[in-house]
């Protein structure tokens, strides 16, 4: 009986040997998560000040392009003019134009002669940033590389397109460049905090020119490609840095480790020794058995804890990462056109013309405007608190007049973009049951889309005709009428007709300068189906995009 009572009780020790080493893989697995996810909140930081940093001091080439935009050309007194605007820009080395791409003016000067007349274009080291500045219509950061008047630096480039005489493309210019000291630049990003907590961190990119690395910054002990390190995306202009941050002394905390370990013996051992005095001694059986079956339970729970907590950090981080390098991007891009022309108008206030300010003016209220419909879409999508039917202004309308209307305004939007709008009624009689500003929204969204990826001169049709939707109640279908956007843009690939329905998806072939924020086709899939309506889009064989979106008569909100 004794041996029998041994091996069972060794038997029970091993399986939880077993239990308590899984046990102890997932704590340590989770500890090592939890580590990650906090250095990501430490390196999401400072990348966002080492962009703030560079963007802050990249934003004079808006202001120097808006003036030889201005000029036509030229930059009267352009030496007087950088010196006032050399104070705004902390971390600038020098200010440069390079019409036709061959760098003629610099502030200042002294210390920078080597570089007057360097060919941006015909450097075959350095010309692959400013082709994809020039082919981009771009600000593009270049660099860091050593600099031909010496020193290392970077240049912010900004491609300027000025009217053609007689007519009316924009022609090439040239460059302005902003010249931004290295390492002095990032001085202020955080590189010493991260040493004084452990992390060892390296700073790099891609050359675009080769597809090699390029080490911008790295601590003392990360001069080599650093193993199993948290990486971030420092969103440069029209690049992209990597910021690899890892422990010096690894992700693991081996004193809990060993801590967990210990404790797990104990109790597999504890639990043994149980075994064996629950065979040996009959008197304490029951409650032997009792005891075992508690901590079972107590250890299953624990997991099933750490499993739900750990799914829920994961998707958390998830979310938290996708929401940074989209929107932060699309709000930057309108921001750092307002600072521009702000500081832009502020330098000239007393001397500039009033056409010149009120362009100032019209273009920070543009930039202004689309930073005000990304925050709209935003609050939309995240407030579901109106997806129920006393969330929405539901009236009775007129569909023709209400068709007339909608025509009415986007004709005015159809002619500033150089466009024609014709509308097709095929109805006579018809009410509806809709909330008017919701899909008004819907359809500011959808013919936005037309005019923005429709050539000058293009016509976009609207029309408006009787359809059917099935029934939710019966297999009869319901009454319904459609209203088609029939444009002659570059339309939607295929394979990504469902993909563009998604939060902040761009399509690749409008992907590049088209200035949307990702937001409006779900913002108008998701009014439309409160309506109990639909949005289908398909090819013209011709070319452009078929945008229909059906309603039913009666509102099934």
């Amino acid at each position: 009986k004794n041996l029998s009572a041994a091996i069972s009780g060794a038997l029970v020790c091993l399986i939880s040997l077993v239990m308590a080493g899984g046990v102890i893989w997932y704590l340590d697995q989770s500890a090592i998560a939890e580590s990650k996810n906090k250095a990501r909140i430490v390196v999401a930081e400072q990348a966002h000040v080492m962009e703030m940093a560079i963007s802050s001091a990249l934003s004079a080439t808006y202001a120097l392009g808006a003036m030889v935009t201005q000029g036509g050309g030229k930059i009267e007194n352009f030496e007087d003019v950088a010196e006032k605007l050399f104070p705004y820009y902390p971390g600038i080395q020098s200010l440069q134009l390079a019409p036709a791409g061959i760098v003629r003016q610099i502030y200042p000067l002294k210390g920078n002669e080597r570089a007057i007349g360097y060919d941006l274009l015909k450097d075959p080291h350095r010309d692959a940033e400013a082709r994809i500045a020039m082919q981009s219509g771009q600000l593009t950061l270049a660099g860091p590389f050593e600099l031909v008047q010496g020193g290392i630096g970077a240049a912010g480039r900004l491609p300027v397109y000025l009217p053609e005489k007689g007519g009316s493309k924009a022609v090439f210019w040239g460059f302005t460049t902003v010249l931004i000291r290295f390492p002095e630049v990032l001085g202020n990003s955080g590189f010493k905090r991260l040493t004084n907590e452990g992390y060892e961190f390296r700073l790099s990119r891609i050359l675009p020119d080769s597809g090699k690395e390029q080490v911008i910054a790295y601590s003392s002990s990360a001069d080599k490609l650093l193993v199993d390190a948290v990486i971030f995306p420092v969103m440069t202009p029209n690049g992209i840095w990597n910021f690899a941050v890892v422990p010096g002394k690894g992700w693991r905390n081996h004193g809990f480790l060993y801590e967990n370990i210990a404790l797990g013996t104990l109790i597999s051992l504890m639990l043994g020794w149980l075994t064996y005095a629950y065979l040996s001694l009959k008197s304490i059986n029951a409650e032997l058995r009792m005891h075992r079956e508690q901590l079972e339970k107590i250890v299953l729970e624990r997991t099933r804890n750490l499993v739900a907590a750990r799914s829920e950090a994961e998707s958390a981080n998830a979310v938290k990462t996708r929401f940074m390098a989209n929107v932060s991007h699309e709000m930057r891009t309108p921001m750092h056109s307002i600072l521009g022309y702000a500081e832009v108008g502020k330098a000239r206030s007393q001397t500039a013309k009033p056409e010149f300010l009120g362009d100032c003016f019209g273009s920070i209220l543009a930039a202004g405007n689309q930073m005000n419909r990304l925050v709209e879409g935003l609050l939309t999508l995240a407030n579901r608190s109106w997806d129920e039917q006393s969330g929405l202004n539901i009236q009775e309308i007129d569909v023709v007049k209400y068709s007339h209307q909608i025509g009415a305004l986007m004709e005015l939007r159809a002619e500033e973009s150089g466009q024609k709008l014709v509308i097709d009624t095929q109805l006579t009689a018809v009410t509806m049951v809709v909330d008017p500003m919701r899909l008004q929204q819907v359809f500011e969204h959808l013919f936005g889309n037309a005019f923005r990826y429709s050539g000058k001169g293009a016509t976009t049709i609207f029309r408006i005709t009787e359809a059917e939707l099935p029934s939710r109640m019966s297999a009869e279908p319901v009454p319904a009428v459609a209203f088609e956007i029939i444009d002659q843009g570059c339309g939607i690939p295929d394979n990504e007709m469902k993909a563009v329905f998604e939060p902040f998806y761009e399509s690749t072939r409008t992907m590049l300068g088209a200035g949307g924020t990702g937001l409006g086709l779900p913002l108008s899939r998701f009014i439309v189906s409160r309506h109990g309506g639909a949005i289908d889009l398909a090819n013209r064989p011709e070319g452009g995009l078929i945008c229909k979106v059906t309603l039913p008569v009666l509102a099934r909100c």
